[in-house]
């Protein structure tokens, strides 16, 4: 996230991550970032949009070595879009 923000010119330490009414994670002082950030197994995966009124962003991994095929295409069919679901097929 610091990285993001140097790249985007902004200062880190005028910002905070903290969370909306909904429990999703925002940037203060940003209100044109939309962000989600993810971890699992070390991995760290973090999306940016910077754009007033822009789409929603948001990531998820999971560590499939801990996982069935078949939870993980049951998970697939609960959460991604038909383009995401071809892709993971």
């Amino acid at each position: 996230m610091r990285a993001a923000m140097l790249e985007h010119g902004m200062n880190p330490a005028d910002r905070r991550i903290a969370s909306d009414s909904r429990g999703r994670p925002c940037l203060t002082g940003a209100p044109d970032v939309d962000f989600n950030i993810t971890h699992t197994g070390g991995l760290v995966v973090c999306a940016w949009e910077q754009a007033a009124g822009g789409p929603r962003v948001g990531v998820d991994a999971e560590c499939m070595g801990t996982r069935s095929p078949s939870v993980m295409h049951r998970s697939a069919a609960r959460w991604f879009t038909p383009g995401e679901r071809e892709a993971f097929a």
